[in-house]
């Protein structure tokens, strides 16, 4: 599982985001829309050559 930080909704009602270490990573949405900027936890299912996808484990966003 990894942490990332929501940058918006993309193609095909997916939401996209970014790892620590600056990867794209796809998700889909819950029934809300994540706000831009939240921290999610998600579990990495398959590896493309320029991005990540995976399903969020917590709908709680994570705080520091």
């Amino acid at each position: 599982k990894l942490e990332v930080i929501v940058e918006g909704e993309g193609k095909n009602k997916l939401m996209n985001g970014r790892t620590v270490t600056n990867h794209i990573v796809h998700f889909p949405a819950y029934e809300t829309v994540l706000e831009r900027g939240a921290i999610v936890q998600v579990r990495i299912e398959t590896a493309g050559q320029h991005s990540l996808a995976g399903k969020v484990l917590t709908k709680e966003v994570v705080h520091d």
